[in-house]
């Protein structure tokens, strides 16, 4: 005679349950940061088309040979973080398993929405005074303080950390964690640099809206 066994059919449930969340949470990493770079590239061929872009600025603080070596150097550096990263685990963390898991990829999916809305709302804004048509909409000289720019001077580098962020949570993933921390001294130079870039086109405007404005979030 088949005896039912209720904590047996509980189990086989909560795992089907888990290993769906499991799915459910790569699938969402996937389309979420393919939303964010095609924002990106699209957002960022719109600025090219009509000449703008940061690093195309008058007054460049930089020389071009200086501009390619910085490239490298950050290439080279986020390489290497993720080398370093990438057998990292937190005991407890990456090998949690159970019904609680759900949480962590809920908690990700909420992180990482406001992520990418944060991320198109300032690319849109970068973008808003560049035209398909090969030509400024606006003035190129002038400082951009629309929408998120209003409050934050990098609010793209926020939704990156954010972003970065929500990836670990939902995957569970240490080393993906550890890879944020690692990012952040690069995150920091790149806001540096740009703010040195601003700072040289707009000698008086950016030092006031510097002090008017958070840096991240």
């Amino acid at each position: 005679m088949i005896r039912f066994n209720p904590s047996l059919v509980a189990g086989f449930f909560v795992s089907c349950y888990d290993h769906v969340m499991i799915d459910l949470a790569w699938t969402a990493v996937v389309i979420s940061w393919a939303i964010m770079a095609t924002t990106y590239s699209i957002t960022k061929i719109k600025v090219h088309r009509c000449g703008g872009g940061i690093y195309e600025m008058e007054k460049y603080p930089l020389s071009k040979k200086e501009k390619w070596l910085l490239r490298l150097l950050i290439l080279a550096y986020i390489i290497l973080a993720f080398f370093i990263s990438y057998h990292f685990e937190i005991p407890g963390f990456d090998d949690y398993e159970g019904i609680t898991r759900p949480y962590f990829v809920k908690l990700g999916m909420i992180i990482f929405t406001i992520a990418q809305v944060n991320y198109i709302r300032a690319r849109i804004a970068i973008s808003s005074n560049c035209s398909w048509q090969k030509c400024f909409v606006g003035d190129r000289k002038k400082l951009i303080k629309s929408s998120l720019y209003r409050k934050v001077r990098h609010p793209q580098f926020g939704a990156y950390i954010l972003a970065i962020l929500a990836t670990g949570l939902m995957l569970l993933k240490g080393g993906i964690l550890l890879f944020l921390v690692l990012i952040i001294p690069l995150m920091i130079l790149r806001m540096k640099v740009e703010e040195e870039i601003l700072n040289a086109v707009f000698p008086k405007e950016y030092p006031k809206y510097i002090k008017e404005t958070r840096i991240l979030l």
